[in-house]
């Protein structure tokens, strides 16, 4: 009767490779969560990975982020190589933001520097629309000043007091031009823009017709 058997080192080699095929994918499991939650704060990310390897891709609103994430994912425990493909939005300059009002709805155009915050922004003006349409036609790019945000947010918020019109901002310089839906709005406008603008904020032409 013939005995089959495999000599040692191919018996070594299969049982290697076994163990890898089996061993690798709770590993990658692993790592997957680990970089999930290490970039989690950076949510214009996405990544991939390849045994131990990361791949990093996504289109970063800022240098100063692009840097902070790639070093976040070259700290990640057991990640060996780190493979960069971000890239950075499109500078824009001026950077320009506007909101008009118009038998039609609500347009919003202009420059924001993230896609969560484009969101954001359409669902604070559907809240203020009173039912009509919000259209989006707002833009992805970099080059804002640190507190331009606060000042589309503030724009945002005072348009619900235009029966028509434009808000349009120029880095931080706020220029209206619009009808008032009432005496009452007319002077809670006023008093907005003479009192509440967000710091390093400014008005230059303002023209608000009251009823």
């Amino acid at each position: 009767m013939k005995q089959w058997f495999w000599p040692g080192w191919v018996c070594t080699v299969t049982l290697t490779a076994v163990a890898l095929w089996f061993g690798i994918k709770p590993l990658e499991a692993e790592l997957s969560l680990r970089a999930q939650n290490d970039l989690q704060a950076y949510d214009w990310t996405s990544f991939s990975l390849e045994g131990r390897d990361l791949t990093l891709r996504g289109v970063a609103p800022d240098e100063e982020s692009q840097i902070a994430a790639i070093k976040v994912a070259n700290a990640i425990e057991g990640i060996r190589v780190v493979d960069d493909l971000t890239s950075l939005l499109p500078l824009a300059a001026p950077y320009t933001f506007q909101i008009e009002k118009n038998g039609d709805g609500i347009i919003l155009s202009g420059y924001i520097p993230t896609a969560p915050l484009r969101d954001e922004l359409m669902l604070e003006m559907e809240k203020r629309a009173g039912g009509v349409s919000v259209m989006d036609e707002m833009a992805l790019a970099r080059g804002q000043a640190p507190n331009y945000i606060s000042l589309v947010k503030f724009a945002i918020l005072q348009s619900a007091y235009l029966k028509s019109g434009k808000i349009a901002l120029i880095d931080m310089r706020l220029n209206i031009d619009g009808d008032a839906n009432d005496r009452l709005d007319y002077y809670r406008l006023q008093n907005a823009l003479n009192n509440s603008l967000p710091e390093g904020a400014s008005v230059g032409q303002r023209f608000i017709a009251q009823p």
